[in-house]
């Protein structure tokens, strides 16, 4: 008798599974750019500069799912499950009926204007210096990505502006440069915290506000007239790591969306370094 082997079975289940799972789009054509797409369960992509680049691994109980206008590693009670305008996931269009900017009630308003209660960002030469929290930031960001061992050694490596202080920032310290998506500041709803980095803190409103729409230069979410250089294609790694025995992942700040969330410490970022 001709049986199937229990690895071939297990294989088409998982198969199967894939096809069920509400927003998971793996198809290999469409790049938009800030478009983005499930390529498989647990990987997510994003177009970037005309072709598809990894940008978040979904660990845990977490899997590819359509979360708002984006595809998110989230569990099922955090997917978006409108199937309206499905095959458009372009995450930069802001139109004018778009259900989020009208409700009230959505705690990450794509709409939110940069709070009159934070203060901007002195910039001059190689650095730039917060009033709020004191910190000196590095100006322009590392040229290349790095895996986050990587971003933690290139930091304490860095010698700028007569210092050689620099770290990789905290969870909280990064996400004091966030403006314009209030869900995202310090004191806002995004649970993500040194006080919480477990798998699942970054779910629900940590995921951000619109594609490219905040106040600093060419729509990142941090200050305007603040960072040179732009906030793409990689978000931008904090020394906090994921919580959770075997996890091996870590926290990072997404400022083109202005997201909080955790990933794979392979995972590819930029590292802007702070001091003292």
């Amino acid at each position: 008798m001709n049986r199937s082997s229990p690895m071939l079975q297990i294989l088409v289940a998982a198969l199967i599974a894939a096809s069920a799972l509400p927003g998971c789009q793996q198809t290999t054509g469409g790049c938009e750019e800030g478009k983005t797409r499930c390529a498989s369960l647990t990987l997510i992509q994003e177009c970037m500069q005309g072709d598809w680049h990894d940008i978040e691994v979904c660990t845990g109980e977490e899997t590819c799912r359509r979360v708002g206008l984006r595809y998110q590693c989230a569990t099922p009670g955090d997917s978006d499950t409108d199937t309206d305008n499905d095959t458009d996931t372009d995450s930069d269009t802001d139109s004018d009926t778009d259900s989020d900017t009208d409700s009230d009630s959505d705690t990450d308003s794509d709409t939110d204007p940069d709070t009159t209660t934070l203060s901007g960002i002195d910039c001059g030469g190689d650095t730039c210096t917060d009033a709020d929290t004191g910190l000196m930031w590095q100006n322009a960001a590392s040229p290349d990505g790095h895996d986050w061992d990587s971003a933690m050694a290139y930091c304490e490596a860095l010698d700028l502006a007569g210092h050689t202080d620099w770290r990789l920032p905290l969870l909280g310290e990064m996400r004091t440069l966030i403006r314009g998506c209030a869900a995202s500041y310090t004191d806002g709803s995004c649970r993500a915290t040194e006080g919480c980095l477990e798998v699942g803190c970054g779910t629900g409103s940590c995921i951000g506000c619109s594609f490219l729409q905040g106040p600093g230069d060419n729509g990142c979410y941090w200050p305007a007239s603040s960072f040179t250089g732009g906030c793409q294609p990689h978000p931008f790694w904090t020394s906090a790591e994921r919580g959770g025995a075997g996890t091996e992942g870590a926290w990072y700040v997404d400022f083109r969306s202005a997201g909080v969330r955790d990933n794979a410490k392979a995972a590819t970022g930029f590292a802007r370094c702070v001091r003292p």
